[in-house]
């Protein structure tokens, strides 16, 4: 896996692409909310590279057991939020 040092917070959360599979209908409800959540508080835009590495970062936060929208926003307000 290889990290590129960047400023919009890919480099805390690099992307994983080894770890790809599928997800029910209910988890893809979940972490559009988790995204939504994260977006909201973190003041970022879509589309563009930042709102990428940010659903990246959701998806693994999720993956990784995170299952409450407003957990995931507070995790990534630190790499993420926009003055």
């Amino acid at each position: 896996m290889t990290q590129v040092p960047q400023t919009d917070g890919t480099h805390v959360f690099p992307d994983d692409h080894d770890q790809r599979g599928s997800f029910s209908p209910d988890e893809l409800s979940l972490i559009h909310e988790m995204m939504n959540a994260a977006v909201a508080e973190c003041g970022v835009s879509a589309p563009g590279d930042t709102a990428h590495a940010l659903g990246r970062a959701v998806i693994r936060l999720f993956r990784n057991g995170v299952r409450d929208p407003a957990i995931a926003a507070q995790m990534l307000t630190k790499a993420f939020k926009r003055a």
